[in-house]
């Protein structure tokens, strides 16, 4: 999240999702072809575990970041927003309240994500 310095204080206007966010969904697309090959019964719980952690670690890193910027703020949400929609089917109860708690942390994400 935090390669090449990125600063949330200093962002430019977003104009896609962060290469993070590309990254951790296609390591997961990896997860799936390596459990499948085991068992397909195994697919959905072990991403559902690994969603989990994924939120766990959103909301780690995000309550590292000191400030926002109006642009930062906004690619935050952008971001939570996009791993969200990707992952739905795979939330459990806690995921979800760990990206909630990751969008307590981005100031005005309430007016500017809605959190399902």
């Amino acid at each position: 999240m935090y390669a090449g310095g990125f600063d949330w204080a200093k962002a430019a206007e977003p104009k896609s999702v962060r290469p993070y966010i590309t990254k951790t969904l296609l390591g997961m697309i990896d997860v799936v072809a390596e459990v499948s090959s085991i068992s397909t019964k195994l697919v959905t719980p072990v991403l559902q575990h690994v969603v989990e952690y994924v939120c766990d670690e959103l909301t780690r890193l995000y309550s590292c970041a000191p400030t926002f910027s109006e642009h930062g703020a906004l690619q935050a949400c952008v971001d939570v927003g996009a791993f969200q929609e990707s992952v739905a089917e795979l939330l459990t109860e806690g995921a979800r309240a760990l990206l909630k708690e990751t969008l307590s942390l981005i100031p005005r994400s309430g007016e500017l994500f809605k959190s399902k």
